[in-house]
C-alpha cells in the first residue's frame, strides 16, 4: 500500500520516490500506524477494514484538496474504528481547511461531524439548515421519521 500512497506525493507534488516514501511513513506515523515501514510494504489484502479506511483518508488528504467527498467513511467497521476515523477526518479538516461533503444515514456522525446538513428523499434535497437546528426540529416528515428511527435504533 505504501507505494500506492507514495504516488500521490509523486505526481501531485512532483517529489522524487525517496522523498515521497519518507513522506507515506510520516503519514502513516500521523495516522496511528505503530510499524510504518511494515505495513508500506504490505498488500491492501493484509490489512484491517479500519487500516484500510485511514490509510484511505489520510491518501485523500495528502494531496491537500478543497473538498472532498467521503461517502459512508465510517461504514463496515466496529464503534471504535469510527471513533478513530471521524478524529482523523476532523483533524485533517481543520489542518488543511478542506471541506467534506459526507455522505452517510449514520446520525451519530452527523451530529459529531457536519456543519450543516441536507437531507435527501427520491434523488432531491428536502431539507436542509444547521445541524443542531435540522436535527433538534426537523421540518420535514420523512426527516422526523429518519431521526425518530435512528433514535429507536440507538437503544
Amino acid at each position: 500500500v505504501g507505494r500506492q500512497v507514495r504516488e500521490v506525493f509523486e505526481n501531485q507534488f512532483g517529489v522524487d520516490k525517496k522523498s515521497a516514501k519518507v513522506k507515506v511513513l510520516e503519514l502513516f506515523e500521523r495516522i496511528g500506524i505503530s510499524e510504518p515501514e511494515k505495513v508500506y510494504e504490505l498488500y491492501p489484502h493484509q490489512l484491517s477494514g479500519g487500516l484500510k479506511q485511514r490509510i484511505l483518508i489520510a491518501m485523500a488528504f495528502a494531496s491537500k484538496p478543497k473538498l472532498i467527498i467521503a461517502d459512508e467513511p465510517t461504514s463496515l467497521v466496529d464503534a471504535l474504528t469510527q471513533i478513530q476515523i471521524l478524529d482523523l477526518i476532523k483533524s485533517f479538516q481543520v489542518e488543511n481547511k478542506t471541506s467534506i461533503l459526507l455522505i452517510t444515514h449514520n446520525f451519530g456522525i452527523i451530529s459529531e461531524i457536519a456543519n450543516r446538513v441536507y437531507v435527501m428523499h427520491r434523488g432531491k434535497i428536502i431539507e436542509s439548515g444547521e445541524t443542531f437546528e435540522v436535527l433538534s426540529s426537523p421540518k420535514h416528515p420523512y426527516t422526523r421519521n429518519l431521526i425518530n428511527s435512528a433514535k429507536f435504533l440507538s437503544f
